[in-house]
């Protein structure tokens, strides 16, 4: 019901709202799993299977959100991390993190031009 009134309440950031009240479903039921005796837990054995799909979801659209940043990074403009670090923050990450995947994002593709420099001369 929480999820749902999330969605209701924020309809006007769609995609946001949507992310979110799947998040926030995972951990009710997740929350549920360690609050209610197992004696009482009949219908969470059905709903088990919606956690690892909505996790499933938000695993998806997390990897989607990095290899857009990579690919942000990767291009040559004095202002990828500022491009990749505001696609982040569109997308509802708080800016710390983005700042974080953002410098991550860098720090990888820096190794990886290393590694091919390394390689192309032995």
């Amino acid at each position: 019901l929480v999820p749902l009134l999330y969605l209701i309440c924020y309809r006007a950031d769609r995609k946001r709202a949507v992310v979110r009240a799947i998040a926030l479903a995972c951990l009710g039921i997740w929350a549920v799993g360690h609050v209610v005796p197992e004696s009482d837990q009949q219908l969470l054995q059905y709903l088990g299977i919606a956690r690892y799909v909505g996790l499933g979801v938000l695993v998806i659209l997390e990897i989607k959100l990095i290899v857009a940043i990579f690919r942000v990074v990767a291009s040559a403009s004095s202002t990828a991390e500022e491009d990749a670090s505001g696609l982040a923050v569109e997308s509802g990450t708080p800016p710390w993190v983005s700042k974080l995947l953002t410098w991550e994002a860098s720090l990888w593709i820096k190794v990886w031009r290393f590694v091919k420099r390394l390689v192309g001369k032995t």
